[in-house]
């Protein structure tokens, strides 16, 4: 099997918006560049990147797949949520991570040191607080001294004096405190100023020996996964150590918007405290409509000329300015059209300046590079114009639809967060901008049996109405058997009204006590919506083996009004053009029927989550209250319906087994997440608090599913019960993919990777996500093309497409290849009758079936012609086998997707 990154790229995408909105890279939270400005690290929510040519070109770094049987991934860097990155000024290959909000347990989070550029690394250090592992959240170096290493990470700063090796907390702050950032100047004989910031902040002369409190009440928390402070939030004024600059952010009402401000505070050369603080002046505020969804960061710097540059953040834009500014309008801002918004962290070589107005040109002006929500772009020409870093995949995908097709690659479409969306008409050879343009895009779904359809939520579109926002879907049409055009100037495209927006008046005046009230802080009026996805509706009733697809789209939806949720469902997606048609009394589909409701009332008011099963004739119905309509923890409880039910039956928590009365081992008591199986309603698969289980009958009695429960955990290395890890509706298992052909062909995403059984019982791993730094999120199916694949969609690694998945074979048509086994099917057919679909036939008179090879077929011809004695003498030699139970050897060269023209037969 292969692991492809088949993400959007500069060279097979067209973009068609402006580089600032959209990019083929991702957020990246982090970054450093060498002092020589030829080594950078970049970091995130993929593990660590690293650049040879400051900042020009990028690779992921990764490892080998352990042996089967083998969990440990041998110098990997376990964590992959990445919030700053120091590499040591003695040697680029010397380079440490703070790693944070690691889902093991106990956690990976802490500081990682790699001294061979990244290709192993070992953990030194970690932060601890009542038992808890904290995020290491921002490195700092002297800068005339490699050797001292600081790290605060909310319970102390550790420092280090042997390059990082061995660690010591020092503990500047009080225990109901947190210390989230430091900086350091020069060494100077004995002494070094070290300045901490977090609750409050702290200062230090003699290297953190020793640590006074600043009276100023400043305080930042620690750095995020999205807009607040960076890991550069706060940094020491070159040559004036006892200057330290600190980058907030503050609600100005005059403007009605916040600010990025810097401030700056001038210690005592004397002594530690108290400093004199002076707010400098806002960075203006260029894009008032644009969320400030990056990160604040100060970088003080003293170029080879003399000058001194101030280079900050507002969380919108990045801004510098010549010494410091004093009015709002000496901030200049530096990014041009090629730099995506909402920056989060900066860096520049040490030799990096500015021409000033009146001065020559310097003989060089230094590298700077700067990371933002499209990944990176760095600049030569003192940071006038920037090129865009090469080879960086790090879209974070909402999810992926695929559209399969036999000829040309499947159809693909996805969303992203902070970057919209993009859509590739060829298995991703080329990419272009989807036509949502929703900024934080949302999801995708395909049926692969109805390839002509895709739907996308659109949640942005048809808000403003006064309500609360309903959205709309996007619904794609292909006007013949191909794939439809999901791109941005396709005319495919058919909008699909969402539920009639709630009245918030109406909601308000509910009743305390009534189980609706909480709906007045709904954000949706329908469960189409990615947070719902995250929690496990799934909208497409799917097409199983033996139906035909139908002639639209078959959908199913929950509804929230102020009377309570309400399950949805239609066959006629393309004709809905009101939005009162989702508002329906109808309880049954049939001609002028737009939408329906096909099961009774929903036996709770907090049920948001549905999956359907069975396929379009009578489906049954899942449904869940994982999480809340108003996005509030669920209970996670679980319901079943199918037609001929009275009412609604609880399956989660499972009821005892006849003829006990309490609750015991072996059934859920909670769902934390449920997945069923598409094509069959009987199976099911929760995701309890204490173990996950599976039911084969439709929640009637239910087993541990032990071998599915240590792949995901990793043997254990990852908790149950997931803790924030920075991804969206984080849990244990995150997706599960079923076959309609292949009953016990499953597939399971999770933190901890992806993995597949071909049995329903034994689980073997795709990948690891120790080996891939990534965090794999969810994935789609294509059981149509050939071969089969499995697409995986990252929190910020991209688009990972996996083929041939087992039992496909691996090596390329045409090729001579052998098998051995015992022969399960011997058949013999009318000459020219042929084998197998249309679009896999086997052009022989002789059929052979392996119990080595399963779904494979070899056949040879056997009709009259000068090898007709050779082929019967095979077909003898193969009748004995059978015959006997023997095992032969197939020598074949490989004709079609599972299939393969016989050679030579040796019985052995």
């Amino acid at each position: 099997m292969n692991i492809e990154d088949i993400s959007p790229r500069d060279n097979n995408t067209t973009l068609r918006l402006g580089r600032d909105f959209q990019s083929v890279s991702g957020k990246a939270l982090c970054c450093a560049i060498a002092q020589d400005g030829v080594r950078a690290y970049l970091g995130g929510h993929s593990g660590v990147w690293r650049s040879d040519d400051g900042g020009a070109n990028w690779r992921h770094l990764e490892w080998p797949e352990p042996p089967a049987g083998q969990t440990a991934v041998p110098g990997a860097l376990l964590g992959t949520t990445i919030y700053d990155v120091l590499i040591s000024h003695a040697n680029p290959d010397i380079v440490f991570a703070a790693v944070g909000r690691d889902a093991r347990n106990p956690a990976a989070s802490g500081v990682w040191r790699s001294a061979d550029g990244g290709a192993t690394w070992a953990r030194v250090h970690q932060f601890v607080s009542g038992g808890v592992i904290q995020q290491a959240n921002c490195l700092a170096m002297p800068s005339n001294n490699s050797n001292i290493v600081f790290c605060a990470g909310g319970s102390s700063v550790a420092r280090s004096k042997d390059g990082g090796l061995t660690w010591t907390d020092l503990f500047p702050q009080q225990p109901n405190e947190r210390v989230w950032y430091v900086a350091a100047g020069p060494v100077q004989g004995a002494s070094t100023r070290v300045y901490a910031v977090g609750s409050r902040v702290w200062a230090s002369t003699d290297g953190g020996d020793r640590w006074f409190v600043d009276p100023k009440p400043l305080s930042l928390g620690p750095v995020g996964d999205g807009p607040g402070p960076s890991a550069r939030s706060i940094g020491v004024k070159p040559v004036f150590e006892n200057v330290l600059y600190v980058a907030t952010f503050e609600r100005n009402d005059a403007i009605n918007n916040t600010e990025g401000i810097v401030w700056r505070g001038r210690f005592p050369l004397g002594g530690a405290v108290p400093a004199e603080w002076t707010r400098l002046p806002a960075m203006p505020l260029n894009f008032p409509s644009v969320t400030a969804s990056g990160a604040g960061f100060v970088v003080p710097h003293h170029g080879p000329e003399g000058h001194f540059f101030l280079i900050a953040s507002d969380r919108r834009t990045t801004q510098i300015r010549l010494d410091e500014p004093s009015v709002v309008s000496d901030w200049v801002r530096i990014e041009d059209s090629r730099c995506h918004l909402d920056p989060h962290s900066l860096s520049v070589s040490r030799n990096f300046t500015r021409q000033q107005p009146g001065e020559p040109v310097p003989p060089t002006l230094g590298r700077i590079l700067l990371v933002n929500d499209g990944g990176a772009n760095f600049s030569t020409d003192g940071a006038v114009r920037w090129q865009n870093g090469q080879g960086l995949s790090t879209l974070g995908l909402v999810n992926v639809a695929v559209a399969p097709r036999r000829e040309g690659g499947a159809a693909i479409c996805f969303g992203t967060g902070d970057n919209f969306g993009f859509a590739s008409p060829d298995d991703g050879v080329s990419w272009e901008t989807q036509r949502y343009q929703g900024g934080d895009n949302d999801c995708a779904f395909a049926d692969p049996r109805q390839p002509t359809r895709v739907v996308v939520f659109a949640p942005r579109d048809g808000k403003g109405d006064g309500g609360v926002g309903r959205g709309i879907l996007h619904l794609y049409i292909s006007p013949d058997s191909n794939p439809p055009n999901t791109a941005f100037n396709t005319p495919h495209v058919h909008f699909i009204p969402g539920p009639p927006p709630l009245d918030s008046k109406i909601l308000e005046a509910l009743a305390s006590d009534n189980p609706t009230a909480a709906l007045k802080k709904l954000n949706a009026a329908w469960s189409a919506v990615s947070n719902f996805y995250n929690f496990g509706y799934r909208p497409l009733i799917l097409t199983p083996r033996g139906q035909s697809p139908p002639a639209d789209v078959d959908f199913v939806v929950i509804r929230f009004d102020d009377k309570g949720p309400e399950l949805v469902r239609t066959t006629k997606l393309s004709t809905i053009s009101d939005a009162g048609f989702w508002k329906t009394s109808k309880t049954a589909d049939g001609p002028g029927v737009f939408a329906f409701r096909p099961a009774p009332p929903l036996p709770d008011p907090a049920i948001s989550i549905v999956q359907a099963s069975g396929g379009h004739v009578s489906p049954t119905f899942y449904v869940g209250d994982q999480t809340t309509p108003t996005g509030g923890q669920g209970l996670g409880r679980v319901w079943r319906w199918t037609t001929g039910m009275a009412s609604w039956e609880q399956i989660v928590p499972a009821r005892p087994q006849p003829g006990s009365t309490t609750p015991g081992t072996g059934r859920p008591s909670k769902a934390q997440r449920f997945f069923v199986d598409p094509y069959r309603p009987s199976i099911v698969y929760v995701l309890g608090p204490d173990h996950v289980y599976r039911s084969d009958n439709g929640g009637s009695t239910w087993a541990l599913d032990g071998q599915l429960e240590r792949a995901l955990t990793e043997d254990g290395a990852f908790p149950i019960v997931v803790p924030n890890d920075g991804n969206p509706a984080q849990a244990l298992v995150r997706d599960m993919l079923f076959d309609p052909v292949r009953p016990k062909a499953r597939f399971a995403v999770g933190p901890a990777g992806v993995f597949q059984t071909l049995d329903g019982v034994k689980w073997t791993t795709l990948f690891r996500s120790a080996a891939r730094a990534c965090r794999p999120n969810n994935a789609a199916y294509d059981f149509v093309s050939c071969p089969r694949a499995l697409y995986v969609a990252t929190s910020n690694r991209g688009l990972l497409r996996l083929s041939p998945l087992a039992p496909d074979w691996d090596y390329p048509m045409d090729s001579l290849q052998a098998a051995v086994g015992r022969v399960e099917l011997l058949r013999v057919h009318d000459v020219g009758t042929g084998f197998g679909p249309p679009t896999d036939q086997l052009d022989a008179e002789v059929i052979v079936m392996l119990d080595s090879e399963p779904e494979k077929a070899f056949g040879f011809e056997l009709r009259p012609g000068a090898d007709e004695l050779v082929a019967r003498g095979m077909l003898d030699l193969l009748r004995a086998a059978f015959e006997r139970d023997g095992r032969v050897r197939l020598e074949f060269i490989r004709s079609g997707c599972r299939t393969g023209r016989i050679l030579r037969v040796i019985q052995l």
